[in-house]
């Protein structure tokens, strides 16, 4: 388990090893921007 966190609604979100894995596959910059991740999901500033 890389983190756990709640969403902007209160729910659980897990990124894993596997699903870490398939997003620096496609976009290897954001191994460096983890935290902006988990905090994008906790506080994005906006929700369509």
């Amino acid at each position: 388990m890389i983190f756990e966190c709640h969403d902007y609604s209160g729910r659980l979100v897990r990124l894993g090893e596997k699903t870490l894995a398939h997003i620096l596959a496609k976009r290897p910059w954001m191994v460096n921007h983890l935290e902006a991740l988990k905090e994008t999901l906790e506080r994005p500033e906006a929700v369509l």
